[in-house]
């Protein structure tokens, strides 16, 4: 089975969080807000539904990240989803 998925959107917030885990590795937190198209009773033109997505990066990615994405930046996040 394969779990990849492929997302478009905005940073909600800066990936100001860094934490360091028990083998040494760096990882920072933000979230994703992706619109979509929601059609209301009026069947005119659609409304954007926000879905919203936490991300989680690591190690040089993570550094990355922190430096230059911002919140409002809109960016492409490739990975797998995980369920809680």
């Amino acid at each position: 089975m394969i779990n990849c998925v492929v997302l478009s959107g905005r940073v909600v917030r800066d990936f100001s969080s860094q934490n360091i885990n028990e083998k040494g590795d760096i990882y920072a937190y933000s979230s994703l807000a992706v619109d979509k198209p929601w059609y209301g009773k009026d069947a005119g033109k659609p409304k954007p539904e926000p879905l919203w997505f936490d991300i989680k990066c690591f190690g040089k990615l993570a550094n990355t990240a922190m430096e230059r994405l911002k919140k409002g930046m809109g960016i492409t996040v490739q990975g797998k989803i995980d369920i809680y």
